[in-house]
């Protein structure tokens, strides 16, 4: 199974330029906004809230020795050493999201968070989404190359 986790952060008054400088950590950004933004080029309709959307330097992970758990565990730290960050620059939204890619006839089994890593994180009232991908076996065993090689794997 190939998991890509996200962390999106949500606020009303959220203007992510004013402190990206400061967030601690090895991350990508992938999307941010601030109210007031234009959602489209072409048009004036406009964000009425502040948002960013992190990843691991990595994007991906899989099912591999303890890759897997590091990759997990890297959301968990990044979240709790930003926090104070996030809320003080008025993040009002936590969302992890979880896009589950399965080779198809695969069985579907995972846990998001281990009961360590979701205890670290108990007071952080934070939404979980989760969406669950078939690929048929070429394109997943094209896609797993494809994260093994940035891992260092292959």
């Amino acid at each position: 199974m190939i998991y890509k986790i996200i962390l999106n952060i949500y606020g009303d008054k959220l203007q992510p330029d004013n402190f990206i400088k400061d967030i601690r950590g090895e991350y990508l950004i992938s999307y941010k906004n601030s109210p007031g933004d234009k959602k489209f080029n072409n048009r004036e309709e406009e964000f009425e809230f502040g948002s960013i959307i992190f990843s691991h330097p990595k994007r991906f992970a899989f099912v591999h020795n303890s890759l897997l758990a590091e990759y997990k565990e890297w959301f968990i730290d990044f979240l709790l050493v930003n926090y104070e960050l996030f809320v003080k620059n008025n993040v009002e939204e936590f969302e992890f999201c979880f896009d589950m890619f399965k080779e198809e006839g695969e069985q579907c089994n995972f846990s998001i968070f281990n009961r360590t890593l979701l205890n670290k994180i108990n007071k952080v009232d934070i939404s979980y989404n989760v969406s669950v991908y078939t690929l048929k076996k070429e394109e997943y065993q094209r896609r797993l190359n494809i994260i093994k090689l940035d891992w260092g794997i292959l």
